[in-house]
């Protein structure tokens, strides 16, 4: 190791670089006899540090008095062809896409009972209780209606019929 120390003194010619092997043992050991010996912290001195969880995706507070409930697998909204279905539904009881709150409730599980005024769930996964599909229920103050999933009414006449009974009487 010194042969090395050597060749470097003649490689680097400023003193920056150059480290006498002496003077780096001592300043080794004044540094150690200065130094304090690691101490561990006593137990009434540590604190509990809270810990982060994953943050779960929170639901906003209801905006509207309708509230859509649907399922989604594959991302937080519905999709687009449900979504342009659904509007033409709301369009017929006089409702727009913006005068409704929408849930999925894949992301965003029911934790408590919704408080909107009108509930319309096109999911089985609504935890409201047992409803019988296209028939309005009355809970309090709330009216609830449980149908399929669109992609199912869109792709039945009977559905469809049963779905604008059961809204005629929510809405109109």
């Amino acid at each position: 190791m010194s042969e090395s120390q050597e060749f470097l003194k003649y490689l680097i010619n400023e003193t920056l670089y150059q480290i006498d092997p002496v003077e780096m043992s001592s300043a080794v050991n004044e540094v150690a006899a200065t130094e304090s010996p690691i101490q561990q912290p006593s137990a009434s001195k540590v604190e509990a540090v809270p810990q982060v969880s994953d943050p779960k995706p929170t639901y906003q507070a209801p905006i509207n008095k309708v509230l859509i409930l649907f399922e989604n697998p594959n991302g937080e909204e519905m999709l687009a062809v449900q979504k342009d279905y659904l509007t033409k539904i709301l369009g017929a009881v006089k409702l727009t896409w913006d005068g409704v709150d929408s849930r999925n409730v894949r992301t965003f599980p029911l934790e408590q009972p919704p408080v909107h005024q009108y509930v319309i769930a096109f999911t089985a996964a609504h935890e409201l209780g047992v409803l019988s599909p296209y028939q309005m229920g009355v809970k309090g103050n709330q009216k609830v209606v449980m149908a399929h999933d669109l992609s199912t009414i869109a792709a039945s006449v009977e559905y469809r019929k049963q779905l604008w009974s059961a809204l005629q009487q929510m809405f109109l």
